[in-house]
């Protein structure tokens, strides 16, 4: 058997699957980890390995409860479309008709862009007190400037804390007791509650980071319900996640038309569908990444924090769920390694690809790099950032003195309405780089990320 270009001999996929988990919490210092992979619904490889609590050698087991973090922005999104039909909103309704503390100049805001990460609201404005002031309290933090949507795609965790207040306010009930009881209870999942610090939750994992100057795990704070919220408060099992996924995929939650709706790519202005900065080729839907070929279509959801990293993928055209859940945060691989443990299932299936091409702009990757390495210099090149990412990025100025962009080949070039993206594979790393350039050729973002790890025959069993 091959699998992504490497050879695993005669290892059976639940095999390839064991290795492939224990090189990763080797080499990435992961406490605790549980895969699930089902077919139909069914379990075909369950795996658990590790610690699910250090400190009292708590092995994880298959019903461990984990953060799953930004794979609540799911049920952020199913709980809208649960809504619309029953017509207490429109998707396309502009979020001040529902939320009077907003100004009217947030009126362009719909509730779909803020499903879609298409708002205008960054991450910059929230704040981890939020929770604990009143709606209105943080509604001011946030108007200090007005959102443009349907701009750029840009992750905000805000838009879904926004979304999580929404639901409450057309629901008459708070967010998570709306949860329990349009999704949790009649799905069954039991095991799938808000991340209460106030709350003992049995089974729940611990949390950990590496501590690379103390080479060891050390404890790391857990995302709260109350910091989370819509965009991150929940936690749950690999079983409950498969339930869920069921009942998306067989159609017992959403009606056909929200179905198709959570799965319709986010477009811009001017009818480019959205890219996730190179991330995921198919765009985002309403609470989902979308990706994959034709012949495998992906939905997926990843989530991260200080404490935790999870993903749960979806192939569609081949009825098959994979979870990996995980008490170690920071893991930088996390969006894909569903569609790496899922080329051990699914025959042909060689997992996300970037293709080599002609670079038509070299400029581009010249000028990129020029500033990069302006940042050791402070040089005038970076005049060439536009306003808000040269804030953003003096923040991270270590990063950038450590990065290496010798090996950078051309692989895509993406238009985004007033932005583009251009994409560059490290012939020599995992890595990818992204270059985002805005309307008058000033770069927007200079980013990069880890490609998958290929599945390998690892450690002895």
């Amino acid at each position: 058997m091959v699998l992504m270009g490497l050879s695993v001999g005669s290892l059976s996929p639940a095999d390839i699957t064991d290795n492939w988990a224990r090189v990763q919490m080797r080499d990435r210092h992961i406490p605790g980890m549980t895969i699930g992979v089902f077919r139909h619904g069914r379990a075909i490889k369950v795996g658990t390995y590790g610690y699910a609590d250090l400190e009292q050698k708590t092995p994880v087991r298959r019903n461990t409860i984990f953060e799953i973090c930004s794979i609540t922005k799911q049920f952020t999104a199913a709980a809208i479309l649960l809504l619309a039909e029953d017509g207490r909103l429109n998707l396309d309704d502009p979020i001040t008709r529902h939320l009077r503390d907003l100004p009217d100049s947030w009126s362009p805001v719909t509730i779909r862009s803020l499903l879609q990460h298409t708002s205008g609201i960054n991450d910059s404005a929230f704040d981890f007190d939020f929770p604990e002031n009143s709606f209105t309290d943080a509604i001011k933090k946030l108007t200090k400037r007005t959102p443009q949507p349907f701009r750029r795609w840009q992750y905000s965790n805000m838009g879904y804390w926004i979304l999580a207040n929404l639901v409450s306010r057309s629901s008459g009930k708070p967010y998570f007791e709306f949860l329990q009881e349009r999704i949790f209870k009649p799905l069954r999942m039991n095991d799938t509650h808000p991340n209460s610090e106030e709350k003992i939750i049995a089974r729940r994992a611990q949390g950990y980071r590496w501590n690379p100057a103390l080479k060891s795990e050390v404890n790391a704070p857990m995302l709260t319900d109350k910091i989370g919220s819509g965009a991150g408060g929940l936690v749950s099992t690999m079983d409950d996640l498969n339930v869920w996924s069921e009942a998306l995929k067989r159609g017992t939650l959403l009606k056909p038309a929200s179905r198709r709706e959570m799965l319709r790519p986010a477009r811009l202005i001017g009818g480019d569908v959205a890219w996730p900065d190179g991330m995921s080729s198919g765009g985002y839907g309403l609470g989902v990444f979308l990706s994959g070929t034709s012949q495998h279509r992906v939905e997926k959801h990843s989530g991260g924090w200080a404490d935790a990293s999870a993903q749960l993928t979806r192939f569609l055209d081949d009825d098959l769920t994979v979870v990996v859940l995980t008490n170690f945060g920071g893991w930088d691989a996390r969006p894909f390694i569903g569609e790496v443990v899922a080329t051990a299932y699914i025959k042909g299936y060689r997992g996300p690809q970037w293709t080599l091409g002609a670079d038509p702009d070299p400029n581009v990757l010249r000028d990129a790099l020029a500033v990069a390495a302006s940042f050791r210099t402070k040089s005038p090149m970076l005049d060439r950032l536009t306003e808000s990412y040269r804030k953003e990025s003096e923040k991270n100025l270590d990063a950038w003195q450590k990065a290496d962009f010798s090996q950078l080949k051309f692989v895509q070039r993406i238009p985004q309405g007033e932005r583009t993206i251009y994409l560059y594979r490290d012939t020599k790393r995992n890595l990818m780089f992204v270059v985002v350039r805005d309307a008058d050729g000033k770069l927007d973002s200079l980013t990069e990320f880890e490609t998958p790890t290929p599945i390998v025959a690892g450690p002895e069993r």
